[in-house]
């Protein structure tokens, strides 16, 4: 398809007022005959603007637009602009959070570190970085996250976020409407592959953790980032469409 000139600032933040996010849960049904299988589900969460057809409508001016989206538009016009997937941990339903955690696949064997082994509860370290960890009931695990070209570092001014950590925050507060729980993550440059054994380039890697560390998390340990739900990211995040 065309694309279409690139949208001013003010087009892009009247059509991102518009945009739903999507939250999807799923768990194997085999799963649930184990007792790690029963406290472990995948989850997602799409942020999408659809167009409502009007000719003023700001939507239907950026669709089509070149980085718009993470896709072509689909049949209807609607397009999605972020996409976030991870695994959520109940460790009162496992039998234990160590097993549940290297049960899923080996990108998650790294989050580990989270748990002592010996006592299947959070580990020592991880309470010295997160205030009170020890009341988290859950932990979300930020497998992946994808925001659209266009989207990423339009930020009013230096000071304030951009509309991905607009998004992303969003999309967290989602996972935090569940109760008291641990959101961790490993920062990644956007559109690098995540291979086994492959190591990011560091200039990359400080900006994308940057922009983590702005969101409220903090560093832990073998590149892991955490931050507790009831941790809030900076009230600046909502004045994006204020500036």
């Amino acid at each position: 398809m065309t694309s279409r000139p690139l949208p001013e600032r003010a087009l892009l933040v009247a059509a991102l007022r518009s945009a739903d996010l999507h939250f999807q849960r799923w768990a194997s049904a085999a799963d649930w005959s184990t007792d790690v299988g029963r406290g472990l589900t995948r989850w997602r969460i799409d942020a999408r603007l659809i167009p409502d057809g009007d000719e003023d409508d700001p939507v239907t001016a950026v669709v089509g637009a070149e980085g718009a989206g993470l896709g072509d538009p689909e049949p209807d016009g609607t397009l999605t602009i972020l996409s976030m997937t991870g695994y959520t941990v109940r460790p009162a339903t496992v039998s234990s959070v160590f097993d549940a955690l290297d049960s899923i696949d080996s990108a998650t064997a790294e989050y580990l570190a989270l748990i002592d082994p010996s006592s299947d509860d959070w580990s020592d370290d991880l309470v010295e970085v997160v205030d009170d960890a020890e009341m988290a009931s859950l932990a979300h695990i930020v497998h992946s996250v994808r925001v659209a070209p266009l989207w990423r570092g339009l930020a009013p001014t230096p000071e304030l976020p951009g509309a991905g950590s607009f998004l992303v925050e969003r999309a967290l507060e989602l996972l935090s409407g569940e109760g008291f729980a641990l959101l961790a993550l490993k920062p990644w440059p956007v559109d690098t592959p995540r291979e086994d054994g492959a190591e990011p380039d560091p200039v990359a890697l400080a900006q994308v953790e940057r922009v983590w560390g702005r969101l409220g998390f903090l560093p832990f340990s073998g590149g892991l980032w955490v931050r507790a739900t009831w941790h809030r990211a900076p009230d600046n995040i909502t004045e994006f469409f204020d500036a």
